[in-house]
């Protein structure tokens, strides 16, 4: 296996370390923060993946498959809700609801479940340290970032936000999530995605892990019902 070559082009391109200046070249071409991170936060793990997919090997299955791996993860799916808000407002309290989840199922699942993803892989081109540094990044400044949207934007204050409705769709997100993309991908690859889901795991930690996200998604809506209140007066 080669030397690591923190210096070269190659090793450059490859951990995305340009990234962050594509970022401020995209805000100042669309003049939307909001847009603009969202595009980056997505851009990262297809970055990652683009070049690192063949260290992956799912059940035997040709090596192109893990290059799809990227849009597995529950927190994939929330790259999805933030372009759906983005273009349909209307659409902010079940985004809220997906990222308020993700972000507190994220943190909270490493802190009370070992949660870990099991993506790590190694090799002497992978800097970690900014693999980590993303990772935080995409599990905060999306659920920060729609709180500003709220403060900023008058017309989500015009419309009846955080309803049971909202919530009804919003678990829908994550049974449509579970049903359509979780289960095939577990099924044909045999990969778990998250070490708490394992077959290894005990099945109360199992348990006690898609409960927690349940009642995630409940207190998500509850709080998104306070915060409007208080933002919209």
């Amino acid at each position: 296996m080669k030397e690591r070559t923190f210096g070269s082009l190659s090793y450059f391109i490859k951990n995305g370390f340009y990234i962050p200046f594509l970022y401020v070249f995209l805000f100042e071409y669309t003049q939307n923060l909001f847009l603009s991170s969202i595009i980056i936060f997505k851009f990262y793990p297809a970055n990652y993946y683009f070049w690192f997919y063949p260290l992956y090997n799912y059940n035997e299955l040709p090596v192109w498959v893990s290059f799809f791996k990227q849009f597995v993860r529950f927190t994939d799916s929330g790259h999805l809700a933030s372009l759906l808000y983005f273009y349909h407002p209307t659409f902010f309290s079940i985004a809220y609801n997906v990222h308020f989840t993700i972000t507190f199922g994220y943190w909270l699942g490493k802190l009370m479940f070992g949660l870990k993803d099991t993506d790590e892989r190694t090799h002497p081109e992978i800097n970690y340290s900014f693999i980590e540094w993303w990772s935080a990044c995409n599990h905060l400044c999306p659920l920060l970032l729609l709180i500003r949207e709220l403060s900023i934007k008058e017309n989500l204050c015009q419309t009846e936000l955080f309803t049971y409705i909202d919530l009804y769709y919003s678990f829908l997100w994550g049974y449509f999530w579970i049903t359509f993309i979780y289960i095939p991908w577990r099924l044909v690859t045999q990969d778990c995605v998250y070490s708490v889901l394992s077959d290894k795991a005990p099945v109360l930690v199992q348990g006690g892990f898609l409960f927690m996200i349940h009642v995630l998604f409940y207190i998500s809506n509850m709080c998104g019902s306070h915060m409007s209140s208080y933002i919209c007066g």
